[in-house]
């Protein structure tokens, strides 16, 4: 190699007095031009990686600064420039003032340029950020301060490998590009997702607005026909087997007659629904159960009025009730795929089991310009002990692909 580099020089020799230091200079551009020299280039070394956490430390001491001054957290690491950071250069990270490539993933400070992700920006969480949200970054990592506090990252680098991060508490710390998954002994990780963490904001508007859909119950309603108002979580009006909006619209049940109607030759109380999660209907509106439906009184039977989206192999479960009753007692009623129930749009419109379960109703949604038929079913539980008061009872979804949905329950009075 030192005759390559050798003969290399000699043309140039005349033009620079000293031979050693040509052959020197050219040996390393060639080194620089060399694959194993790019990558070099291109890495981040241990010099970029200690010059990097001093940077992050500097803007830990200014985000301190800032919010003994403030009471809160900046708004974007810019606003730090210059009263509590008057280099701006540490913004900016030794691999990226080399290489010009710059990971922000959508978080893009408005005012300077730098390289850090601030995870605690006033912007709304990025696309690209585990499907994004309409909620800031500021508001989702403050959540996940309350279930891990001060753990979470407040600036992360995602220019070396394993990423580089700045914690609320000032620790600096390496990671994998999922942080979280590193605390899943602590807590699952899925919970601290924006979706889990801002459920119970869409429920709570979900829920108002499904209860101004629902018609009030008729004073004059009999009390065998079991009021469950409380436990809707969906409305007969609107396409809720959606998992997301994305989705295409699905069938509702506008269609069905309201209020006291009869149905297979029982009265029922019809205004709105309740729906049960499973593997295929997962929207944190819908629980895997609903507990403690009053009834408060003594029957021969109860009725139930249901339907189930998502079909499943004949016979596997698909939803069960627990009944309680005053003497302590419970019993149990499971319903079965294709005995009692089937898939509401399903052609295969009659239950097997013809002595308790029966088609109840057949009709159309305009939410799908009356292209798919729907059914309802009804079944029935009969009491082995009729001289016993039932208190409650317990719907409770089996997990399987079928999601059950309860709209009815009638008391038969002995």
């Amino acid at each position: 190699m030192h005759c390559q580099a050798q003969f290399h020089t000699t043309m140039i020799a005349s033009f620079i007095s000293d031979r050693r230091f040509t052959v020197c200079l050219l040996l390393t551009l060639l080194l620089s031009l060399s694959p194993a020299g790019l990558i070099a280039a291109e890495g981040a070394g241990d010099d970029d990686t200690d010059a990097c956490k001093k940077n992050l430390a500097n803007l830990y001491k200014a985000i301190k600064a800032y919010r003994a001054d403030n009471k809160d957290l900046p708004p974007w690491l810019s606003d730090l420039v210059p009263r509590y950071l008057k280099d701006p250069n540490a913004l900016v990270c030794p691999v990226v003032k080399r290489t010009g490539e710059v990971k922000n993933f959508g978080i893009e400070d408005p005012k300077i340029s730098n390289s850090y992700t601030y995870e605690f920006a006033d912007t709304p969480i990025p696309q690209v950020i585990q499907g994004g949200s309409n909620h800031t970054m500021k508001e989702w990592k403050r959540r996940q301060m309350g279930l891990i506090g001060s753990k979470v990252p407040m600036v992360r680098c995602h220019h070396h490998n394993p990423v580089l991060n700045l914690s609320f508490d000032g620790r600096i710390y390496e990671s994998d590009g999922g942080w979280e998954a590193a605390l899943k002994d602590e807590v699952d990780p899925g919970d601290l997702t924006p979706q889990r963490l801002f459920a119970a904001d869409a429920i709570k508007g979900i829920s108002s607005r499904v209860q101004s859909e629902i018609p009030v119950r008729d004073p004059k309603t009999p009390a065998n026909l079991i009021d469950l108002t409380k436990y809707y979580n969906a409305a007969l009006t609107e396409s809720w087997h959606r998992n997301s909006p994305s989705e295409p619209v699905a069938s509702d049940l506008s269609w069905l007659p309201r209020g006291i109607q009869k149905f297979g030759d029982v009265e029922f109380d019809t205004r709105g629904l309740i729906q049960l999660s499973s593997r295929t209907l997962s929207h944190p509106r819908f629980a895997s159960s609903a507990k403690n439906i009053k009834v408060d009184q003594k029957a021969n039977r109860l009725h139930f009025l249901m339907g189930t989206g998502w079909s499943a192999p004949e016979g596997s479960p698909v939803a069960s009730f627990i009944i309680h009753m005053a003497n302590g007692q419970q019993q149990q009623f499971n319903l079965l795929y294709g005995t009692h129930i089937t898939d509401w749009v399903s052609q295969d419109m009659d239950p097997r089991d013809t002595k308790t379960s029966m088609l109840a109703w057949s009709g159309r949604s305009p939410a799908t310009d009356s292209q798919s038929l729907l059914h309802i079913f009804k079944t029935q539980w009969t009491n082995p002990s009729p001289e016993e008061n039932i208190t409650s009872v317990d719907f409770l979804g089996s997990n399987g692909d079928p999601a059950p949905f309860l709209i009815a329950i009638t008391a038969e009075r002995p």
